[in-house]
């Protein structure tokens, strides 16, 4: 449906490549995980707070929500 300036596409629903580039990530760091409408990124989340990362955020709404916001701020 469209992606955030800057982003990586990461693909969860191929679980094992996921957890194999996720395992590329600095942990140290904080992330913003999004898709469509919010049920994919939550499936990521999960996996990333399962695998260590500590600093990681669910896009509530997804990149719909997100460009809804971009729309009001224009």
């Amino acid at each position: 449906a469209g992606a955030i300036p800057k982003a990586v596409n990461l693909d969860v629903l191929q679980e094992d490549k996921f957890r194999s580039e996720v395992e590329k990530l600095d942990k140290s760091k904080t992330y913003f995980v999004y898709c469509r409408s919010g049920q994919r990124s939550q499936t990521a989340f999960g996996i990333m707070n399962e695998m260590g990362f500590d600093q990681v955020y669910n896009v509530t709404g997804g990149y719909l929500k997100w460009e809804e916001l971009q729309a009001e701020e224009e």
